[in-house]
């Protein structure tokens, strides 16, 4: 199911969804999907662009602060693609086990980086924790800083250097079983393969993507 080469002469069909304004609270119809990369911007960062552009489809991008002033054009062409990037940190640490004043030093210079790498753009007032380890406390000083939480329905663990290819194809099950929701992706390598199948699939179930925009 997710053998990308299997898709090379095959026509891509294009299942864009409604738009919906992150800015507002996210309701989602059945079989609505949208789509989320995390620990960008990396080499997959931009072969899922170019995927997602393929299928006429737009994302979320949470990426990570010391990789953006790595990469700053990947930042710039993901937004200049249409999609919404938003912040994962400075350097991905877990910030349940940091003093309050570093993670909070973690989050700021995370947002900082993007929105140099982002110019003349901006990224958007989005976070998600790194491996979504939170707590309220956390959550109340993201808020405070006036960024939004973006959590998430559906983990494919595509991170699992093991695992990934059978997690991908199970989180096609899970998906279904959600009808809906948020799902967490990774900018690895994987991901960048098996995504062209993988959005195939889904597409063949009904699934529509939506497309998301800040502030509208």
């Amino acid at each position: 199911m997710l053998d990308a080469d299997a898709l090379a002469n095959r026509k891509i069909a294009k299942w864009a969804g409604r738009e919906i304004d992150l800015a507002q609270p996210l309701v989602f119809d059945d079989h609505e999907l949208l789509l989320t990369f995390d620990d960008g911007p990396t080499v997959s960062t931009k072969d899922n662009v170019e995927t997602l552009g393929k299928f006429g489809l737009t994302a979320v991008f949470f990426m990570i602060g010391h990789l953006a002033d790595q990469h700053p054009e990947i930042v710039r062409d993901t937004l200049a693609q249409g999609h919404v990037v938003g912040s994962h940190t400075a350097t991905h640490a877990d910030l349940r086990t940091l003093s309050i004043h570093a993670a909070r030093r973690e989050i700021d210079e995370g947002h900082a980086a993007l929105i140099r790498a982002s110019r003349p753009a901006a990224p958007a007032p989005f976070f998600r924790f790194p491996y979504l380890r939170d707590n309220a406390q956390l959550r109340r000083m993201v808020e405070t800083l006036g960024l939004t939480i973006m959590d998430i329905d559906v983990d494919t663990r595509d991170w699992s250097r093991r695992y990934a290819w059978t997690n991908l194809y199970r989180s096609i099950s899970r998906i279904e079983e959600g009808g809906r929701g948020i799902v967490l992706l990774h900018d690895v390598p994987v991901t960048r393969n098996a995504l062209p199948a993988m959005l195939q699939s889904l597409g063949a179930r009904g699934f529509r993507f939506l497309r998301p925009v800040v502030g509208k």
